[in-house]
């Protein structure tokens, strides 16, 4: 159907070079849509990173499960889409996989996945209550009529909630991670199916014995700059 209404691609001989603007195209569409998305619910960056801040000091440091295992101590930052976007093309995520945002704040990379390859599952986990709220807000705007079948939104802790057992491609944005919380985390990675892709974002895998590497210093836009992600394949 894009070949049939767009004189442009038809006029194209190369099947690389068609290929190559339908990628393009499809990018920018989903890029618009996700935009949309966000911006009609006034959810920014800066929106996303004041909720999480302003959640946290509704907390304090004895609350085990808020302060050992959660993201409200960290410093809230996003993954730019485009950024998100390369990476998912180097892993070529297959229809009918799970993808799985570990801590995915207001579901910017949930919601990006979910147009940039529509045939995904997807799943979000994400403890700060503000934030899961806000991503329930995109959820119910998300403009794809399937949505409520294919992505799932779970308010939880990421170190309880189960991930490992069924997800193919498991992202996490660990750039603040402490260092307690990033081995639990390394520790639950290891109960991924055979052949499951886990990528995360500046931190590495302390121990890849059971894991092949997949990408290594892959560098991803972000919000505050540009961090390098590393991906693993379970063996």
């Amino acid at each position: 159907m894009v070949l049939r209404g767009n004189r442009r691609l038809r006029s194209i001989t190369n099947v690389e070079d068609v290929h190559r603007v339908v990628t393009i195209a499809a990018v920018s569409n989903a890029f618009r849509a996700w935009y949309t998305l966000f911006d009609s619910l006034a959810i920014s960056t800066d929106t996303a990173r004041y909720l999480h801040q302003n959640e946290h000091g509704l907390h304090n440091d004895d609350d085990d499960d808020w302060a050992a295992s959660s993201s409200a101590s960290f410093t809230y930052g996003e993954v730019d889409f485009f950024g998100l976007a390369s990476l998912l093309a180097a892993v070529r995520p297959r229809p009918g996989q799970t993808f799985c945002d570990l801590g995915h704040g207001t579901g910017r990379a949930v919601f990006a996945a979910a147009l940039l390859y529509p045939e995904l599952r997807v799943l979000g986990i994400e403890l700060v209550p503000s934030l899961f709220q806000a991503s329930r807000r995109a959820f119910r705007a998300f403009p794809c009529h399937h949505h409520e079948h294919s992505i799932q939104l779970v308010h939880g802790d990421i170190l309880h909630v189960d991930w490992w057992s069924g997800c193919d491609f498991v992202w996490v944005n660990a750039t603040a991670f402490s260092a307690t919380l990033w081995n639990h985390v390394q520790t639950l990675a290891l109960r991924l199916q055979p052949g499951a892709i886990f990528v995360c974002l500046t931190q590495t895998m302390t121990d890849t014995a059971a894991f092949d590497t997949v990408l290594a210093q892959w560098p991803v836009a972000t919000s505050w700059g540009s961090e390098l992600a590393h991906a693993y394949r379970r063996k």
